[in-house]
């Protein structure tokens, strides 16, 4: 009975992150989708905590820490970032999230059993396979160096360096010599 709400409470939460996807593709549905994309992850978060059994203050705690933490940093980088430096908190972010599916597949290669997925030496195919698309997907994403580097250089080029060679460069030089000192870090 438990499994079978259980599955019916991530549907749900799947069907809101469609949902959220699809309202975040027009700026005039945007907030409905991000309505959306939050209470599915409230419900999926609430369901894995349930099925878990979670009982200690601690774990607790901690979750109650990072929630806390993350919707600090969250509302701090909202209210600090323009909209034309979106695409490098985006990609900064993916950069994040590789670096979690790194860390996840290492701590289960490093500690399977409190993984659930085998015991040290000796860890299932499948979960070996899994461990490792996370490895290789997450490195893909986690180039965090290049979105950093971007959100350097824009400000850096936008203030400091185009002002000075604006009278000399067109605005084809300016955007050829970013994206080289960009090539070159």
């Amino acid at each position: 009975m438990k499994a079978d709400i259980a599955a019916l409470l991530y549907l749900v939460s799947g069907v809101l992150f469609i949902l959220a996807l699809k309202g975040l593709s027009s700026p005039a549905s945007s907030r409905a989708g991000n309505r959306n994309g939050m209470i599915g992850m409230a419900i999926a978060i609430g369901t894995t905590l349930w099925v878990a059994g979670i009982t200690d203050m601690l774990t607790w705690g901690m979750i109650a820490g990072g929630l806390g933490i993350g919707g600090i940093f969250g509302a701090v980088m909202a209210k600090r970032i323009s909209m034309t430096s979106m695409p490098q908190l985006v990609a900064f972010f993916h950069s994040l999230v590789g670096l979690a599916a790194v860390l996840v597949a290492g701590a289960a290669f490093y500690s399977p059993d409190a993984f659930g997925i085998g015991s040290e030496g000796a860890i299932r195919t499948q979960s070996l396979v899994e461990m490792s698309l996370g490895l290789a997907i997450g490195a893909e994403q986690m180039q965090s160096m290049n979105p950093l580097i971007v959100m350097l250089l824009v400000p850096l080029f936008t203030l400091g360096i185009y002002p000075h060679i604006g009278r000399f460069a067109s605005p084809l030089k300016r955007m050829s010599s970013g994206m080289f000192f960009a090539g070159a870090c």
